[in-house]
């Protein structure tokens, strides 16, 4: 019997570790253009993140995930910058931005903001680019839009699962 009682509480333990309600689940930052070299390594792209970044999105702000579109739609519409060219409207973040998914404080994939129609600035991949007022996507340059999407990761969908964020449509309220 005590076997069993402690096995729970174990069990209980790493599901409020590591379940969705955790402290650290799946989070976006915003770098600001210019505080990155180019060089920085995973942990340095996370340290930077805590330190200067700006925490913009947590999955408590998510309403839903629509995996195959990669577009993701927010609970409420945040409060909305004005990006002239390019960048994030939603994340408030101009086009030389950059973005970091962290899902358990692990970093799950980096990149820019959309640089908009006119700009004649490189297309960082890959990068988010706001689909309405309420929802953005995680896109990636016109090489990958014919089916050769690089981003099957099975944590974050394991993930989105388990907290019951996948979403198999994302209409406008």
């Amino acid at each position: 019997m005590k076997r069993i009682l402690a096995f729970g509480l174990i069990l209980c333990l790493l599901i409020g570790c590591f379940g969705c309600g955790g402290k650290r689940g799946l989070e976006f930052y915003v770098l600001q253009e210019g505080s990155l070299k180019g060089n920085e390594s995973e942990r340095d792209l996370l340290a930077l993140a805590k330190k200067e970044g700006r925490l913009a999105f947590t999955q408590e702000d998510l309403e839903g995930y629509l995996w195959a579109e990669h577009e993701i739609r927010l609970k409420a519409q945040p409060a909305l910058g004005s990006v002239s060219d390019g960048g994030s409207r939603i994340f408030q973040a101009k086009g030389g931005d950059r973005f970091l998914l962290v899902l358990h404080g692990k970093l799950l994939y980096s990149g820019g903001f959309d640089s908009g129609a006119g700009s004649a600035q490189v297309q960082i991949s890959p990068f988010i680019k706001d689909t309405s007022s309420q929802s953005f996507a995680i896109a990636f340059s016109s090489k990958y839009s014919e089916g050769a999407d690089p981003r099957a990761s099975k944590k974050l969908y394991n993930y989105l699962a388990e907290c019951q964020l996948l979403a198999s449509m994302l209409n406008e309220k």
